[in-house]
């Protein structure tokens, strides 16, 4: 009887979306086995080989004799060589394999009823007291993936924390740093060596601030503050709900339920009484909101000053060719000075449901109601209808959307397929990688 023969197309349309079973390294391959397909990785060129669809998949093993790729499942044992389009099946006949291993002319399972050896190139499946095996590998535990480089530069794409949502990251020289509900996670992009700072479950961090010399933590009334250069902490706490904190010259300027407040010389002054519910830094300006006006504080002013007043809760600012753009939950408007604007309505509608995201580049690009719109005088509906967030990076737009990664790159919305498919609530791009943060934890990608 002759192995089953699979014909199977291997490509890079496919990407796994279940979590890492197991992984192989020969020489420049990388083997990635998900619980519901299979990647290969090249580790010198930087690229996924190819990938497919494989259900149930368990472990995978590498055999150097012949240059196949050995595959286990629930029920069968798969046998891939590359550059063919096929898989060849044996099946195991009902047992539950530990572990699989290769050696001379054989491959070896260790099962809890004892040993059995497959002649490679055969189909049968038999009982032996004599194992010779050079190599094994069982199941990979999740604490395990550790094990391998966090950061390596052969990962396409790189799932960093598989088991909870990210909340917050934000990246500041040559170090990531990761907020969450179970605390501050801080990545070395040079070592690889990863602090566990852990807040609690009842502190989840909202957000992370990079203030030029410290980074921020926000949670709901505290907020952090780590030194990279003397590996340090302090910390702040606070009687109101915390928005955000910027940086301006020397002082901090922390945003609060309870008004705006400067931190200076380790003296913490407030500057504003009003609920901020948004902050942000433009140049050497800071803008806030709050009581439905909009304040500008420029450097060494000791209080904001009015803008104009604006309906809504502002969600973000955008600087557009000298003009100010307010993203807010009832629309989009536009300051043509410090004293006036207007509002700027799209033909279809969509801006009035409200802004979740703006991002100034060639035109101002524009997240509202899940759409996507470019706009430079006129109008332009992009074919996305999802998306949560913005970022730029390698002459691209890239758009988070509730199904995964998408880029705008000369007129076309493509598919990123590094990424699997899962809602995207933030990108961050810097030194040719993008950041996202999804809710099944934190990838990387490649974006040379």
């Amino acid at each position: 009887m002759l192995p089953l023969l699979l014909i199977l197309r291997f490509g890079v349309t496919f990407y796994p979306s279940g979590p890492i079973r197991s992984i192989d390294v020969y020489y420049n391959r990388v083997y990635l086995l998900y619980e519901d397909g299979l990647v290969i990785l090249d580790r010198t060129g930087d690229r996924r080989v190819s990938s497919i669809s494989i259900p149930g998949g368990r472990l995978t093993i590498f055999d150097p004799e012949y240059g196949d790729l050995y595959i286990l499942t629930e029920d069968k044992i798969l046998r891939y060589h590359e550059g063919s389009e096929h898989l060849f099946e044996v099946t195991l006949g009902g047992k539950r394999v530990d572990r699989i291993g290769v050696g001379k002319n054989y491959l070896y399972l260790d099962t809890k009823s004892g040993y059995y050896c497959l002649r490679k190139g055969s189909c049968v499946i038999k009982p032996t007291t004599t194992v010779k095996a050079d190599r094994w590998q069982s199941e990979l535990e999740p604490a395990e993936l550790h094990r391998y480089p966090i950061l390596t530069p052969y990962y396409r794409t790189d799932n960093l924390l598989n088991h909870y949502p990210i909340t917050a990251l934000t990246r500041s020289r040559n170090r990531l740093y990761v907020g969450s509900d179970l605390g501050i996670e801080i990545y070395n992009l040079l070592s690889g060596e990863k602090k566990n700072i852990t807040t609690g479950p009842i502190e989840p961090v909202l957000k992370i601030s990079d203030l030029d010399t410290l980074i921020g933590f926000i949670s709901r009334r505290k907020i952090s503050f780590f030194s990279p250069s003397g590996d340090t902490w302090f910390y702040r706490s606070f009687l109101h709900d915390l928005i955000d904190v910027t940086s301006n010259r020397n002082y901090l300027y922390l945003a609060t339920k309870g008004g705006l407040f400067s931190i200076g010389s380790g003296i913490t002054l407030p500057i504003f009484k009003s609920p901020i519910l948004t902050i942000k830094k433009t140049g050497d300006i800071i803008y806030l909101f709050a009581e439905s006006q909009l304040f500008a504080l420029p450097p060494y002013a000791n209080r904001p000053f009015k803008i104009i007043t604006y309906p809504g809760e502002v969600r973000d600012l955008a600087v557009y060719e000298n003009k100010i753009y307010i993203g807010s939950d009832q629309g989009l408007f536009v300051l043509d000075s410090l004293m006036g604007g207007e509002e700027l309505i799209d033909p279809r509608g969509y801006i009035k449901f409200g802004v979740d995201d703006l991002l100034a580049q060639d035109r101002l690009y524009i997240v509202a109601d899940g759409h996507l719109i470019a706009y430079k005088d006129s109008f332009q509906y992009l074919n996305v209808n999802d998306a949560t967030s913005l970022a730029s990076g390698s002459n691209r737009i890239w758009i988070g959307t509730e199904s995964g990664l998408w880029f705008y790159q000369d007129g076309n919305i493509n598919k990123c397929y590094d990424l699997p498919r899962v809602r995207v609530y933030s990108i961050l791009e810097k030194d040719h990688h993008l950041w996202a943060a999804t809710t099944r934890g934190l990838y990387r990608v490649r974006i040379d």
